[in-house]
């Protein structure tokens, strides 16, 4: 196992916020996910291996 990070997506429109989640799914291994909903904007806090 490499080493840890975490990225901070958000975008107030959900599509946009799924396309980056997909995005950085193609070029990151993602360990976990946490989405939450944080006045009106999409917001994932996103665990991926380096």
């Amino acid at each position: 196992m490499g080493n840890t990070e975490i990225l901070i997506i958000s975008s107030p429109k959900l599509e946009d916020f799924e396309n980056e989640l997909i995005e950085t799914s193609k070029n990151f291994s993602i360990i976990e996910v946490d989405e939450n909903k944080i006045n009106g904007e999409f917001v994932a806090r996103v665990t991926i291996e380096t």
